[in-house]
């Protein structure tokens, strides 16, 4: 009678202890979660008030009839050095984060939209107003390593939420402040009070990013400059792989050696610089068939639609590599149709207005894309070269195109249909590509690569247990008994890294003793592949508990965290084809 008291007795103490265990899991996953959402935050206000510009829709107006510059002066000694100063900065940038931050030279970008904005307030004529569009651009570059300062702060598991929620709160920002000014201007207010409030809009980001924007958690790899310069300061020469032209060369090749990164590069490439086009000239299609045109509205639709289409890229990690070139043969395509017929319906202001926001909408849907899947199949942590590198290019073909139809006194639908041509063309390549798929391979040293590059964080109990895995399995005894901790490793920044004991469990044997698998078979070696991965998350509720009492990890968050390594596996598996 006793023993069987003393029984439950110690199963109600037994009962007690999971509880209390349970509410302080539950109490740590929601102070991660709010620490999460805090980062979010921070990234998304900076984004949001910087392009709440209520001014922008009237800034050729304000320039004429305020300060007095006319539309020849504004065409031939204004606007070009806005092109001009993107040249000289645009590429720069990315290097210039590597080597001092990218928190740095976003600070910079941030003074130069005030600088932009006083001198637009208090400066007077040509030479100055030319100045003012040199510091619009070193800002508007700074934009790529902002969106690139995402993946500096987030966890891999993040990348597809975090772009589409920056980009989101960019375009909003740019929706409300278009609303704004043309509920001002109808009621009669001036310009310059519209100046003024986006002046107040800037400092507002400006305060947002000291204080709100959080740290980053991970530090870039060595600088591409630092690498070149390092021949010249004797630790290397031109043809050594220690510095000079062949580690540069070296290191964009690695960037770029993965086919979704490639292919969404190509994108960029092209869909930058089309997006460009028709910003710079739907005004002039609008203009043409009624000059009356609330352009504050116009402009708040297509930011609307650039928003809404951010927004719906929030599950890109769901996309696998395969989708990628169909998904650009669709977006291609669909935005060349649009242009195509904004070129023909020459009369209709509300059909112009339709085939105006439409491509606004996809090209915000396919660059938020494109920046969260290139940052998460990188190879190194290079985002912000990559990006700056995607629209410099993008920024010089736009450029010479753009030149060559000035030369020939192109009109305004001559321009749409140059856009659509190279829309057109994006998709050809985009079918090709689609018929002739093939996986990327990786080298042993790209694969472990991947894992350093990529988290930075001090060894923890978890990785000297993989450490151990990894020992065991080279003297050909590898346990089972550490795949619990193991799979905690998901839990970590390093998301779909690749190391010696996940690369034996997912199949492809020693990274080190590699063979290319048989092109024939490559899909069904994926498949076994996959299958061989789904079991790794087959571990019992009350061994992965045990395991992360032993560690000190909380459960809920180590079960999220092992789920999302075996969908990252399985996505490794199908794109790093090698075993």
């Amino acid at each position: 009678m006793e023993a069987s008291a003393a029984r439950r007795g110690d199963a109600k103490l037994a009962l007690v202890d999971v509880s209390a265990q349970e509410q302080a899991s539950s109490r740590d996953s929601d102070v991660s979660n709010s620490k999460r959402y805090n980062v979010f935050l921070g990234l998304c206000l900076v984004g949001f008030f910087i392009n709440c510009q209520p001014s922008e829709p009237f800034l050729t107006r304000f320039l004429i009839e305020d300060k007095g510059l006319t539309e020849d002066q504004l065409d031939n000694e204004v606007w070009p050095y806005n092109t001009y100063g993107s040249f000289f900065f645009l590429l720069p940038v990315g290097f210039v984060a590597e080597i001092y931050g990218y928190r740095r030279v976003v600070f910079i970008g941030l003074l130069c939209r005030e600088a932009t904005r006083i001198i637009l307030l208090f400066a007077d004529g040509v030479a100055l107003m030319a100045v003012m569009q040199v510091t619009y651009a070193a800002a508007t570059c700074a934009n790529t390593i902002y969106f690139a300062y995402a993946y500096m702060v987030v966890a891999q598991e993040d990348f597809d939420l975090s772009s589409s929620l920056m980009r989101f709160s960019y375009h909003a920002g740019n929706m409300l402040g278009a609303i704004v000014g043309q509920l001002l201007v109808d009621a009669g207010h001036p310009l310059r009070l519209l100046f003024y409030l986006s002046w107040g809009f800037t400092t507002l980001g400006l305060l947002c990013f000291i204080f709100l924007l959080p740290a980053p958690t991970r530090t870039p790899p060595p600088s591409l400059a630092g690498l070149l310069l390092s021949a010249r300061r004797g630790r290397g020469n031109a043809n050594d792989d220690s510095g000079g032209f062949s580690s540069v060369y070296k290191e964009l090749q690695l960037l770029y050696k993965p086919t979704r990164i490639r292919n969404w590069s190509i994108y960029w490439a092209i869909m930058f610089g089309v997006h460009s086009m028709v910003g710079n000239y739907y005004q002039n299609q609008v203009y043409n068939v009624d000059p009356d045109t609330k352009f504050g509205y116009l402009e708040a639709a297509m930011e609307a639609a650039a928003a809404v289409g951010a927004l719906a890229a929030f599950k890109s990690s769901t996309i696998g590599p395969k989708w990628t070139s169909p998904m650009i043969f669709g977006l291609a395509s669909a935005t060349g149709v649009c242009l195509l017929l904004a070129s023909l319906v020459v009369e209709n202001l509300i059909a112009i207005g339709l085939f105006n926001i439409l491509p606004m909408g996809m090209f915000g849907f396919g660059i938020t894309l494109a920046s969260a899947q290139i940052a998460t199949d990188a190879l190194t942590p290079r985002y912000a070269v990559a990006f700056s590198l995607n629209t410099f290019v993008s920024l010089g073909i736009a450029t010479i195109v753009q030149q060559i139809a000035a030369a020939q006194k192109t009109t305004t639908d001559g321009y749409y249909i140059i856009a659509m041509v190279e829309s057109f063309l994006l998709a050809i390549w985009a079918a090709v590509a689609t018929f002739s798929y093939s996986p990327t391979r990786l080298t042993g040293a790209e694969a472990k690569g991947k894992q350093d590059d990529n988290n930075n964080e001090p060894p923890s109990q978890v990785d000297i247990e993989e450490s151990k895995g990894e020992k065991q399995h080279q003297n050909g005894s590898l346990q089972q008994d550490s795949i619990a901790e193991d799979e905690i490793g998901g839990f970590s920044p390093a998301g779909n890294n690749i190391s010696q004991v996940q690369a034996s469990r997912l199949g492809y044997g020693s990274i080190d003793n590699r063979k290319p698998l048989d092109r024939i078979g490559d899909k069904n070696e994926v498949s076994r592949r996959c299958r061989a991965t789904r079991s790794l998350s087959r571990c019992t509720s009350e061994r992965l508990k045990n395991t992360c009492n032993t560690v000190g990890k909380s459960y809920r968050v180590t079960r999220r965290g092992v789920r999302q390594e075996a969908r990252n596996r399985m996505r490794t598996a199908a794109l790093f084809t090698t075993a």
